[in-house]
């Protein structure tokens, strides 16, 4: 436990404790001897407020709280969601430039096994071709059945993934067929274009939408034959309001068969339960949209969700009210998590004007530091437990519609000389010197950042091409 906290278990007393962020980019310049470790990366400014470490904590809640990590990155396509499990992560992208040449492509990286020299996690490429030439727009991993799930407004495609095979000398990308992972089945989903999960092991897909909740049968022989042509039509179609119109939702804390749903067509969060297809509770408190909802699996009774009117907001799931608010800027927060490291609960969020990664310590109310994204804002989270490493999906928001960039002016690095040609952008959050390291994507991004008790130091992304 960080110095100066006590276990009050959120100040379950009914009212939220405000905490307020200013306002305004990093102005001052980045200071080497806030670094509280030499394990520090450069790419982390941590808060004057900061709780301080006690020399006898573990070395993984040591690791994480001083931002001690290895930071590298991966170049994708435009990225709009990220979807885990204990042995995968996957992108959701739209590959190319402009709008009427752009395609849906999902990124599958293993996280089990091990990494080429070069150290990007290997992965399966898997371009996917919806109905109506629309991009999808949500992802779902089924660890249990190894099965993607992609879905657009009026179908569901889904693709079985599996890395074995993979020659240990090659680049990385999996090489069976095509060179993509294979096809299973094609979903009539028209009237259910919202939140897709899985129950009973994966033997039902279940999606959300105007119509209200269709149910899929997974089971062997209840679908057509893994390739053809044939639509798989819902098996059950639930016109519950309680399961019409959500957007996005995640699995109770502690209860398998009852998610904490976010509606689009309305703000606020309610628990609603499968068997009953009603609402049990409603949760408010939101100025916005809700854009992410996420638990952790060391608490039973919290969850935490993420809006468009820039805050994220905890709650206990038996009272209506949050516990706790972060306001962070005015800005839309469209991704955040709920980690425990060593029973210490911390929240993680993307901030999207502010252009960071901010870590905040729950029980101190405080926040740690911010972790730089190259000037890229961040669209969605993904925390890897075992290997202690989080994922950021990131955009440039300093290119055209076309892909060019645009408001890039000459860097002005204190000790760059006239044959630095590196350039920033002129609206960027931060200056060149808000870190102890410079960085600029100009590109879309996933950032991996590991946390390690003696993590080097040195590294650290490329700098985007100028």
């Amino acid at each position: 436990m960080l110095k100066g906290m006590t276990d009050t278990n959120l100040d379950r007393d009914h009212m939220a404790s405000i905490l307020e962020v200013a306002a305004g980019g990093n102005a001052e310049p980045y200071d080497p001897a806030s670094k509280p470790s030499p394990h520090t990366t450069p790419l982390a400014r941590f808060s004057s407020k900061r709780p301080l470490v006690p020399t006898d904590a573990e070395p993984e809640l040591r690791a994480f709280a001083e931002a001690r990590c290895e930071i590298d990155q991966i170049d994708i396509a435009f990225p709009f969601q990220l979807a885990k499990t204990e042995s995968a992560v996957a992108a959701l992208c739209a590959t190319g430039g402009k709008p009427r040449e752009r395609s849906t492509v999902v990124r599958i990286y293993s996280l089990d096994l091990p990494e080429p020299e070069r150290g990007y996690p290997r992965y399966i490429s898997v371009p996917v071709r919806m109905s109506s030439g629309s991009l999808g727009e949500h992802i779902l991993l089924d660890d249990t059945r190894k099965t993607l799930y992609v879905g657009n407004g009026s179908q569901i495609q889904s693709f079985v993934y599996a890395f074995d095979g993979i020659d240990q000398k090659d680049t990385g990308e999996f090489k069976s067929g095509h060179g993509t992972a294979p096809m299973r089945n094609i979903f009539n989903a028209a009237g259910y274009g919202g939140a897709m999960t899985t129950i009973r092991d994966g033997s039902r897909l279940l999606r959300s939408g105007k119509k209200g909740l269709a149910v899929w049968n997974m089971e062997p022989g209840k679908l057509p034959l893994p390739g053809s042509k044939d639509v798989a039509a819902p098996r059950q179609m639930i016109t519950s309001p309680a399961m019409t119109g959500i957007s996005v939702w995640t699995e109770h804390p502690s209860e398998p068969l009852q998610r904490i749903a976010a509606y689009d067509h309305r703000y606020g969060a309610t628990l609603v339960t499968f068997q009953t297809q009603q609402i049990v509770t409603r949760y408010v408190g939101h100025g916005g949209f809700i854009r992410d909802i996420q638990t952790s699996a060391d608490d039973a009774n919290t969850f935490i969700t993420a809006a468009e009117d820039g805050a994220v907001r905890m709650y206990d799931v038996r009272l209506p009210t949050p516990v706790l608010a972060i306001y962070h800027r005015d800005e839309p927060i469209r991704a955040a998590l709920y980690q425990h490291i060593h029973q210490q609960p911390f929240v993680i969020l993307g901030g999207t004007k502010s252009e960071q990664v901010k870590v905040w310590d729950v029980r101190a109310k405080l926040p740690l530091y911010e972790l730089s994204t190259g000037n890229n804002q961040v669209n969605a989270l993904a925390w890897d437990e075992p290997r202690q490493t989080l994922y950021a999906a990131t955009e440039c928001c300093y290119k055209d519609r076309n892909g060019y960039r645009i408001g890039y002016r000459a860097a002005q690095f204190p000790d760059s000389g006239e044959d630095d040609r590196r350039t920033w952008p002129e609206q960027a959050y931060h200056s060149e010197t808000s870190f102890g390291y410079p960085l600029d994507s100009c590109d879309q991004r996933l950032y991996r950042y590991t946390f390690k008790e003696d993590a080097d130091v040195t590294v650290l992304p490329s700098y985007g091409p100028s």
